[in-house]
């Protein structure tokens, strides 16, 4: 069994969610609850770690949106966590909504914030029930092309 936080609970804070340091900041569970239930992509929540808090916080939402124009608002020197749902068309003619994490962690993240972001990354797929997880240094190459090489090669 892990160890619980001895952090104290926060008032209004409704996070399942816990890993030894953080935890989600309040709404942003509801939020992940309503995006899984709504989204057939392409759509994106992106959340970061507020370090001062030890929270991960949501930090933008998109609908509509490939991830092409996602990639346009990360930053090539911070690192973030993208939840994302896109359409796959199968060769066999099936239609899937696939639900992905994705660790955006850029080639030029001090390794503090490396290691910062990188401690989390088992607890917060298990608790979003996410199968797939993939991380991209070079945010240029985040592209539903990118995506689907990755999709492809975890069956």
């Amino acid at each position: 069994a892990r160890p619980k936080s001895s952090k104290p609970s926060v008032p209004g804070q409704d996070s399942g969610f816990e890993h030894r340091q953080y935890t989600f900041t309040a709404g942003l569970e509801a939020k992940i609850a309503t995006f899984r239930r709504k989204q057939k992509g392409p759509a994106a929540l992106v959340m970061r770690i507020d370090r001062d808090r030890d929270e991960v916080v949501l930090d933008g939402e998109y609908e509509g949106a490939p991830l092409e124009e996602i990639r346009e608002d990360l930053s090539e020197a911070s690192p973030a966590y993208l939840l994302y749902v896109g359409k796959w068309d199968h060769a066999d003619g099936r239609v899937t909504y696939p639900l992905t994490l994705i660790t955006v962690m850029p080639r030029a993240v001090p390794t503090h914030l490396r290691v910062m972001y990188s401690r989390p990354i088992l607890d917060l797929r298990d608790h979003l029930a996410v199968n797939k997880h993939f991380t991209i240094e070079d945010v240029d190459d985040l592209d539903d092309q990118w995506l689907m090489l990755r999709l492809e090669g975890a069956h």
